[in-house]
């Protein structure tokens, strides 16, 4: 009984570290947050508001409030 909970702790360990090199891959490989990404894939320091998703940081540039960014690609 302890070989096979052991068997299956194991198999979960490695399962879940498999499953998180699978979305590793997610950040730039999504381009479809904003039309700005695909302007201009160099998104590092974009203190827009799109930059909440590139820049977390960045967003300290901007004025206080809500905002709001409407984006329409043709």
């Amino acid at each position: 009984m302890r070989k096979e909970f052991i068997a299956l702790c194991s198999m979960c360990l490695t399962l879940g570290a498999v499953t998180t090199e699978v979305w590793a891959g997610d950040y730039l490989t999504n381009t479809n947050q904003s039309i700005g990404f695909l302007r201009n894939p160099s998104r590092d320091a974009a203190i827009d508001i799109d930059g909440v998703y590139y820049n977390p940081a960045g967003v300290s540039f901007l004025d206080e409030g809500w905002h709001f960014q409407f984006n329409w690609q043709s």
